[in-house]
């Protein structure tokens, strides 16, 4: 699970993960807020690849994101961090969740 094989590109990844997440997001009416700068580093003869996406949603929307993310078997989701934010402006609060789906490539 969240292993390529080798050669396969960061590029591909990102491509792959995020042709998976889009349209379910917007199925469900999760908007994805940002996808933040890709993390590459290196251990063991493998390079871990990290891609952070942000997405806005009621609780039960992010989980069933998590859930499809983790079936797509396009990466390994490694850590969600959920958050509640304030608009000031709208006067409402809303849910926030930073999905790290990691992918793992032999060097």
């Amino acid at each position: 699970m969240g292993h390529t094989p080798k050669g396969k590109a960061f590029v591909e990844f990102q491509k792959e993960l995020l042709n998976s997440v889009v349209p379910f997001a917007e199925t469900k009416k999760i908007k994805i807020s940002e996808i933040k700068l890709p993390h590459k580093a290196s251990k063991n003869n493998y390079e871990i690849q990290t891609l952070q996406i942000e997405c806005k949603a009621n609780f039960k929307s992010l989980t069933k994101l998590l859930d499809h993310i983790q079936k797509e078997n396009i990466g390994r989701v490694c850590s969600v961090n959920y958050e509640l934010r304030k608009n000031h402006k709208l006067k409402r609060r809303f849910l926030y969740a930073t999905f790290y789906v990691q992918n793992y490539l032999a060097l």
